[in-house]
Order: C-alpha cells, then structure tokens, then sequence
C-alpha cells in the first residue's frame, strides 16, 4: 500500500497496545488514534449500538484524513466491522484473524482460551474462526467484564487482590482444562498480560490480538522511507488530561504527540 495516515481506534485505552505495536513497526508513518472513553465500556452494549458506534468512530477517523483503520477493538471487530466495512471505501481492519493464525502457529494440544468482552463473547464470531481454522480445537471461551473497568482505573497488578479475584474467577477453569494458548481478545488485556501470565504459568502462549493485527497491517503497508519520523496524535471522547495521565501510567512511557479532547457524540 502507498503512503497513507493511519487510523486506530477502541473505546478507550486499550487499543494503545495495538498503537504503539503499530508505531514500532511504522516509523515514518502518521497515525492517529480515538479513544472513545466517553462511551466506555462497549462489551456490554447491543449490536444496534456497536454498529453506529462503529460508523461515528470510522467518520471521524476519515474526517481526519485516515485513510486505512485499524479497529483495535474486539467487541466492535466481532459484532459491527464487517457490516460497517460494506459501507466506505477506506480499507478497515480488526483484530480477529491475525490473533487466530497465531493460535494455529502455536498450539500443541488444540485447546485454545479465548478470552474478550461480553458482546464479542455472545457474538461467537472469533469461536467460529478458530473451529474454521483449527479443526478439532477444544474452545475455552469466557467473558471478562471486569478487566476493562480495573484497567482504565490503573489496576494491573496481580498483587492487587480485585485484580487477582477477577484474574483467578475468568480463568480458573480454563487453566484447569490444560489451555497451551490463550488469545486476549480484548485489546485493553496485554496491559494485564504480565499478571494474566503469572497466573496461567509457563507453557502458555498469551496472544495480543492488537498485537498480531498490527503485524499483519504493517506488513501490507509499503516500507518505502521518509526523510521525517511519523506523526502520533491522540483524541479522546473523555477528559485529554486523564487520558495522557493513565495512558502513560499504562505504558510506562510518555505518549509522543498531542492529546485533544472532543465532544462525545449522542447515543442512539
């Protein structure tokens, strides 16, 4: 693909993870990302909804000159993103497939732990590509309410007993069940995948869903190089200055570019 800016969007901060996979592997390459906090959480929201979410978040994304968008979103990739994708023409990728290939890559045993928000969870859209994929495949599904909210709020450790009982209720049976992989099919969840790790133990394989979209969309991009590095700008639907705060305090970094603050859109 030819030279373009780069649009990434999730309902809040999560998708950051797939931001700055993306930015490590495109330098030179504008990108822009929304961060809807002012309508987080989406996983419990209807399907009616996430689809005009989805539409409000891809318009703004081309009001701003994007011309390739990455939904680095698991709820909106599984419920909104193909039907919304019939609708422009700009090229919009989510984080199922990539995350999936990966699983296929990696596993042993066929038992894979898949691990999202509610509405991706009852979408059974990702289990319906892992059977595709992985014929025979033993699928361990959960929904995970909780782990968005503790994130947002800078709750990451597994020391922190709410996030432990979160952890230990979500994947204790599919701990017991002997997953060799586990996809974080919620891109809020690598900012938790040190703790999720210590607590499913070694031998097993924690796939980021942002993570492995944003290798595939990087590797369609043309790598030609730039005489300049690219661009980082961040919008939020929510408070700027709470965004950069809890944003860097996830990632351990300060974020390298402005973040403007708008208007959340009204609600269907």
């Amino acid at each position: 693909m030819s030279d373009c800016t780069i649009g990434v969007f999730d309902s809040g901060l999560g998708g950051l993870t797939a931001m700055e996979a993306l930015s490590e592997l495109c330098p030179n390459r504008d990108i822009v990302y929304f961060g809807d906090t002012g309508h987080m959480p989406y996983g419990g929201r209807s399907r009616e909804q996430l689809l005009y979410m989805a539409r409000k978040n891809v318009e703004f994304m081309e009001s701003l000159g994007c011309k390739l968008i990455l939904a680095a979103c698991g709820t909106v990739t599984s419920v909104a993103l193909d039907t919304v994708a019939k609708e422009t023409d700009t090229p919009l990728f989510g984080v199922a497939e990539p995350a999936i290939a990966k699983a296929k890559e990696l596993t042993r045993n066929n038992k894979i732990g898949f691990i999202a928000t509610q509405a991706c969870i009852d979408s059974g859209f990702n289990q319906a590509l892992l059977k595709e994929a992985i014929p025979g495949a033993e699928i361990l599904d959960r929904a995970c309410p909780k782990f968005v909210p503790l994130i947002e709020q800078g709750i990451c450790s597994l020391s922190d007993e709410r996030l432990y009982e979160a952890i230990d209720e979500y994947l204790r049976d599919i701990k017991a069940a002997g997953a060799d992989c586990l996809i974080l099919g919620c891109t809020h969840y690598p900012i938790i995948a040190k703790a999720i790790g210590e607590y499913m133990g070694e031998g097993v394989n924690l796939i980021s869903s942002g993570g492995e979209a944003a290798a595939a969309l990087a590797g369609m991009i043309s790598s030609e190089e730039h005489s300049r590095p690219g661009k980082r700008t961040y919008y939020t639907s929510g408070d700027a200055n709470t965004f950069r705060c809890t944003a860097e305090q996830l990632l351990g970094k300060s974020l390298s570019g402005p973040v403007i603050g708008i208007e959340p859109y009204e609600l269907i």
